[in-house]
């Protein structure tokens, strides 16, 4: 088993984030496999671990397919992964890179994912709290991955870490996350996301509360493709190739995002 470490506990201001990590760590608490991964059927802790963790590596290997069609090699020396949970991706990703650190907001998901780490000191599992990634250094990482964890928390939120991913990659490292981009029906997605995700997250509080078995407690936001592009762009960032996902977010239109730190990074951009 690696070492936890656990950092600063959020600043009081961080309303949001407190609230994210509050609903985080009860589910790391009951069931936090199925919260990974809700399949139907594996509700209350019904996941056989086995299959849990090849989920993971089936899911890492298309994303490889998929960035490979884009001219990059899915591997490499060093990598985080952002909103590891129970660590089901960072144990995939160790088998592409040679050091991984899981980093997630919830001590409960690392708390197991440590358990079930079979990577030994290959992978070590963090605890964040803050709105930032100050415990990393400028130009840490080959790679930063992130893959279903920033559509959970507030869109200000998750603009914020994208920023701070182009700030902790190498200046010849890559920038992978996935995201959201807006509904999948046509009859909704013109509407503007500041009026269409606070109603379609009301929506969902309002299913839990009476049907609590179908609907998950997390929130789901997205972004469009237009502002997850200029917020690259500001935190020092440049896109090269957003890829379209099926069957990832429901009801909602997936997307991959490759990218790479500028050698020049604009002021203020959090070096």
């Amino acid at each position: 088993m690696t070492q936890r470490t656990i950092i600063a506990a959020v600043s009081p201001e961080d309303k949001e984030l407190a609230k994210v990590r509050a609903e985080w760590e009860l589910l790391g608490r009951a069931d936090p496999l199925w919260a990974v991964v809700s399949a139907p059927g594996h509700r209350g802790n019904r996941w056989n671990v086995q299959e849990f963790f090849a989920t993971g590596v089936e899911r890492i290997g298309k994303i490889a397919a998929r960035l490979e069609e884009q001219d990059f090699a899915f591997r490499g020396d060093t990598a985080l992964d952002f909103g590891c949970g129970v660590g089901r991706l960072t144990q995939a990703l160790a088998d592409r890179y040679s050091s991984v650190v899981g980093v997630d907001i919830s001590s409960a998901m690392v708390h197991w994912a440590d358990i079930h780490n079979a990577k030994g000191s290959r992978v070590t599992y963090v605890v964040n709290t803050r709105p930032d990634l100050s415990q990393f250094p400028s130009g840490s990482f080959a790679l930063v991955f992130s893959d279903i964890a920033l559509q959970h928390v507030p869109p200000r939120l998750a603009l914020g870490y994208i920023r701070e991913f182009f700030r902790i990659v190498r200046s010849d490292g890559r920038v992978v996350f996935q995201l959201p981009s807006r509904p999948s029906s046509r009859l909704t997605g013109w509407i503007p996301q500041r009026v269409l995700d606070p109603l379609f997250n009301g929506l969902r509080r309002l299913l839990r509360w009476v049907r609590p078995q179908d609907y998950p407690p997390w929130e789901t936001h997205w972004m469009s493709k237009r502002r997850v592009q200029a917020t690259i762009a500001a935190g020092g960032g440049k896109l090269l190739a957003t890829i379209q996902e099926e069957g990832i977010t429901g009801s909602l239109e997936s997307q991959l995002y490759l990218a790479c730190r500028v050698s020049e990074r604009p002021p203020g951009a959090g070096e």
